[in-house]
């Protein structure tokens, strides 16, 4: 009890310490994941509800989502990097993009179109905005671990509650119309969102941020980032991390289709069922803060996490799946498991990456962990048919499908109990490095690579400041 008292009181001072400009970067988080998810759970499920298409095509179009978003990932880091604009100005791109592609999807009348709206703006807008956000988190807390770690939880439970809001609303919506479906309705609300959360960069100031002019883009310093030995090992526990993402994925584009067909019943309430997995990170979270904040061995906790994650599934495997308890227990369990190491992950590659070059680390990063996208594109493209097809078929053995997702979610702990003499080096600290970290303020409304005010620190910003005001006081009295 006494520890829970501690960590309140020391997590009310450094709360206190978080700028009011996170809190609107927090809340932007939460509409974005809203709007994404909302397309993640449910498209998939409407493209084969209201236009007939089949488990192969879908798993298609996602397969190829999760290429387009392999080849502009890199472009888009390097956008955020070295571009001559304020990450203010990019965010709003990126929103005003989001906001095109949910129009879009919520107004189209074909498949094509859809595709064309998922692709390009929405593709590049999501890449855009969840890398600039996370960056301006970690940005308006340099200076401070603790601030910076309770921000990235707070933002990781914003994209959770919004997630948990969005599959809910689902099976409450109602159809308008013939020609216009709830699926639709919850675009269209998705749209609606990216209108708040532009009304709200109003009022959003950019950081103060640590870092150096933005150089000349070449394909040697886009190599030399790759090759230090901090990235190689943080993109390679991402890579061993994407198996058991996997499973999330799996339950973005082929859960709406099993439960239903498992449980035959087109109506089944599968957003309620899926929300469990967020619904349990709110609850999870905060408690997995109290007493793993000072706990420094992040290494063992993806171990410890990643395992029991994948064991949750056993729930499944050894008891009947179409059986409301157990596939509740599975849920719990699994998000037990995700409480313990994934509210870090952000952190780690903020602090790993150096300033000149966030956004990139960024993107490799996002290739890396975007390998779970293959895997669920094609593990349930074949599961589905092998298991679970399409047609009304009464020999449908859908609970052996739990089976090889079993299977995939245990390589990830495997892997990271292989190569943990490899992997291990203390990733969770910031690695020291020879580049320019001068401290800059930038204008957001004029050319920031003219408005930059190079000082050793943030401490002496605040003394000129002091120093100015005195002089314009002194000057004023003349």
């Amino acid at each position: 009890m006494m520890i829970i008292k501690n960590y309140i009181s020391k997590s009310k001072t450094d709360i206190k310490d978080i700028d009011s400009n996170v809190y609107v970067l927090i809340f932007i988080h939460f509409l974005q994941s809203f709007a994404d998810f909302s397309i993640a759970l449910n498209l998939y499920f409407y493209l084969s509800l209201e236009f007939g298409s089949t488990d192969t095509e879908t798993s298609f179009y996602f397969l190829l989502l999760f290429i387009i978003k392999k080849i502009l990932s890199l472009p888009v880091g390097i956008v955020i990097d070295k571009i001559e604009l304020s990450t203010k100005k990019l965010m709003i791109v990126s929103i005003c993009l989001n906001f095109i592609a949910t129009i879009g999807l919520s107004f189209s009348t074909s498949v094509h179109l859809i595709l064309v709206f998922l692709y390009i703006p929405h593709t590049i807008g999501s890449l855009m905005l969840e890398s600039i956000l996370h960056i301006n988190v970690g940005r308006y807390n340099i200076h401070n671990e603790d601030s910076k770690s309770i921000s990235f939880t707070l933002m990781y439970l914003s994209m959770n509650f919004g997630a948990f809001i969005s599959s809910n609303v689902i099976s409450i919506l109602p159809n308008i119309n013939e020609s216009f479906n709830k699926f639709q309705f919850l675009f269209t609300l998705s749209s609606i969102s990216y209108l708040i959360a532009f009304s709200f960069t109003l009022f959003y100031r950019d950081p103060i941020s640590v870092g150096c002019t933005k150089d000349e883009i070449t394909l040697q310093s886009l190599l030399l980032v790759v090759k230090e030995k901090k990235i190689i090992r943080l993109s390679s526990i991402i890579l061993i991390l994407s198996f058991l993402a996997s499973i999330y994925r799996f339950m973005e584009l082929m859960m709406p289709k099993l439960l239903t067909r498992e449980f035959n019943n087109i109506d089944f309430p599968y957003g309620s069922y899926v929300s469990i997995n967020e619904l349990c990170i709110l609850l999870f979270v905060p408690i997995s803060m109290i007493f793993l904040k000072n706990y420094k061995d992040l290494y063992f906790l993806l171990i410890i996490g990643t395992s029991i994650s994948g064991f949750s599934l056993l729930s499944i495997i050894i008891f009947p799946f179409n059986s409301s308890p157990n596939l509740i227990s599975f849920f719990i369990i699994f998000t037990i498991g995700e409480s313990i190491y994934s509210p870090k992950i952000n952190q780690i590659i903020f602090n790993i990456a150096d300033e000149h070059n966030r956004g990139v680390v960024n993107a490799y990063t996002s290739i890396m962990s975007s390998f779970s996208n293959i895997i669920a594109a094609i593990g349930s493209f074949l599961l589905l048919n092998e298991y679970c097809p399409q047609e009304n078929n009464e020999s449908f053995q859908c609970h052996k499908i739990w089976y090889w997702l079993f299977t995939i979610s245990l390589v990830t702990p495997i892997l990271l109990i292989t190569f943990k003499n490899i992997l291990d080096k203390n990733i969770y600290k910031k690695e020291k490095s020879n580049n320019n970290n001068n401290t800059y303020l930038n204008n957001d409304s004029n050319n920031p690579k003219n408005n930059m005010i190079y000082l050793s620190n943030v401490y002496e910003l605040q003394e000129l400041k002091k120093q100015l005001d005195n002089f314009i006081y002194d000057t004023t009295d003349d």
